[in-house]
């Protein structure tokens, strides 16, 4: 992961609609919340600051070079998934 993406793979056996799930750092209060997209089985979706879609729409980095956490929630607020550097 870069401090201006982040990656999403689907390591399970079924598609997922991530339409509700937000992801988030823990040094931010950036939060990017999908609308409606399928991520299927072994598929991988790449989140931006200020790129292609999906994308936070920022033009500035919002996740730290130093280290950070970024969390994945699903729709109902559950923890899918953190990724620490």
């Amino acid at each position: 992961m870069e401090n201006n993406m982040w990656n999403i793979r689907n390591r399970g056996e079924i598609d997922v609609n991530l339409e509700g799930y937000y992801v988030i750092g823990s040094k931010s209060d950036e939060k990017f919340i999908f609308d409606e997209y399928v991520l299927k089985s072994g598929e991988s979706v790449r989140v931006t600051t200020n790129k292609d879609a999906p994308t936070f729409g920022n033009d500035s980095a919002i996740w730290s070079n130093l280290g950070e956490t970024v969390y994945l929630y699903d729709e109902n607020g559950g923890l899918v998934d953190s990724y620490g550097w």
